[in-house]
């Protein structure tokens, strides 16, 4: 796996391509390249500014067979070897590079995560009521037990209210991402 960053001057890009070429040289190894390329590989990629180059877009050697998924290239063995593998570009929100994920068994379900205090609840009047109705009811017992079993029903209740929350912000999270997506040709 060879990990990128293409230059950005004209200049500049032959030579690091040759590089990178070079570097594959002819053996034929499973060989994954990932990042931003700083390469327009076709005029539907481009809108706006300097006209497409078709010079910039062909980089490779005859003998280096690459496969290009977004900017993730990969020879033929590793893609024969990763036949499930799928790459991802998300939403580009607060800067100029989208964020690349490359799963190798193709898409998982999502699996259920360890309870995380999030300090943004602070910041939330419902958070102070969800701790408060935990602690509220007595628990009989030595203390330590007692404790811990308020600790779990915090934990439980705070893990409810955060996913109700959370249902409410991701819904319109996605709707907003879905739209940047749309207008930057990402969907």
């Amino acid at each position: 796996m060879t990990f990128i960053y293409g230059p950005p001057y004209t200049e500049e890009k032959q030579g690091f391509w040759g590089s990178l070429s070079s570097l594959r040289g002819n053996n034929s190894k499973k060989w994954c390249v990932i990042g931003d390329s700083n390469i327009v590989a076709k005029p539907e990629e481009k809108l706006g500014g300097a006209p497409f180059d078709a010079a910039q877009a062909k980089w490779s050697e005859d003998d280096a067979i690459l496969e290009k998924l977004d900017r993730i290239l990969v020879s033929l063995e590793w893609k024969s070897s990763f036949p499930k593998a799928m790459g991802v570009l998300d939403a580009t929100i607060s800067s100029d590079h989208a964020p690349i994920v490359l799963f190798l068994e193709g898409m998982k379900k999502k699996y259920k995560r360890d309870f995380k205090f999030e300090a943004k609840w602070l910041l939330e009047e419902e958070y102070t009521k969800k701790v408060e109705e935990s602690w509220s009811p007595g628990c009989s017992g030595h203390n330590t037990s007692w404790f811990g079993r308020k600790l779990s029903r915090t934990r439980i209740k705070l893990r409810q209210w955060s996913k109700l929350k959370r249902g409410q912000v991701k819904g319109k999270e996605e709707e907003m991402k879905e739209r940047i997506r749309t207008l930057q040709g990402n969907s």
